[in-house]
């Protein structure tokens, strides 16, 4: 009471019960107790921390008694963890690019039931979606694809982590262009009410090399006299480095005033050398007609230079 000891309160909590009890002793001030005062009023505070161990930290109401009154403590729901990663893998040789999606979602250290969740994807700015690419954990799965999106939404039993995974394909300009290209992508999962709680963006890049083309002459320099007949030069033209399935592939190439061609031969690209040469003719457009290929090959022109006088500086 004020300044004045009433006495000193003790707390404990029963083992078995887990209830709260307050013992209190009125060991105070003589004054309490010799009738110097005639009206004593006295208090205690206490500050409790509500035990959430085992089944009382689930979310939900529970039932706790503090020194013989109830009370109800609200143990609100952990916040649900979601991840979302998505990577991108073009496949030039098909066309596409395969897209990868890993989604989780874990609460209180344990994973979440992904039912009723939603991925969705705008493929706008990718490409096309192929169909029968789509898959969940490595098995066939049908997204619903309305214009440029795709759609999937988790059946019951969807346990988390899950793994998507499906193609686009590559638009013409993108795929016979000579120069880098990127692509950006982005992922997203939404609740049953479109909301969504995690998403990611990937930027894909890639460029397509068809052709390329190198010349090596067999004029290697003089050494002493130098004569200036039956010389070549020898081109080596590597095309389809992607390996795409191409039908009826043709190589043009026109030789240049003064050029004569002495052979040409082509080879295919075997996963670790080339094969075998095929002795191949122009027409007379300069078309080099190899046929259907699904491979790297190499074509080899050797050509003739024209015999010269003795002349100064490098052709």
């Amino acid at each position: 009471m004020g300044a004045i000891t009433v006495g000193h309160v003790s707390f404990t909590t029963d083992p078995d019960t887990g209830m709260v009890i307050a013992h209190v002793v009125f060991d105070g001030d003589e004054g309490v107790f010799d009738g110097t005062y005639n009206t004593v009023t006295c208090k205690f505070n206490a500050d409790f921390e509500y035990d959430a161990s085992g089944d009382s930290g689930s979310a939900g109401n529970h039932i706790v008694t503090i020194l013989e009154k109830t009370y109800t403590v609200v143990v609100p729901a952990s916040e649900i963890v979601y991840e979302v990663t998505k990577s991108g893998t073009p496949d030039l040789a098909n066309k596409c690019i395969e897209w990868t999606v890993d989604i989780a979602a874990s609460q209180d250290g344990k994973n979440v039931d992904l039912a009723g969740y939603q991925f969705f994807d705008d493929l706008e700015t990718v490409g096309t979606y192929i169909p029968n690419s789509f898959k969940v954990d490595g098995d066939l799965a049908t997204p619903v694809v309305e214009g440029n999106t795709i759609r999937y939404v988790f059946p019951e039993g969807s346990a988390s982590p899950k793994k998507i995974t499906f193609k686009t394909e590559i638009s013409d300009d993108a795929y016979y262009a000579t120069t880098e290209q990127k692509v950006t992508n982005k992922a997203q999962l939404q609740d049953s009410e479109y909301a969504v709680k995690k998403e990611s963006q990937i930027e894909v890049k890639f460029t397509p090399k068809w052709i390329e083309k190198a010349g090596v002459s067999s004029d290697k320099g003089s050494t002493g006299v130098y004569n200036p007949t039956n010389r070549t030069i020898t081109w080596t033209i590597t095309a389809n480095q992607m390996g795409a399935s191409l039908n009826n592939a043709v190589i043009t190439d026109v030789l240049p005033a003064g050029l004569t061609l002495k052979s040409a031969a082509w080879q295919a690209w075997n996963g670790s050398a080339w094969g075998a040469e095929q002795v191949i003719n122009p027409n007379a457009n300069g078309e080099y007609a190899i046929g259907n290929i699904d491979s790297m090959i190499l074509l080899t022109i050797v050509t003739n230079v024209p015999d010269a006088a003795y002349v100064t500086g490098i052709t």
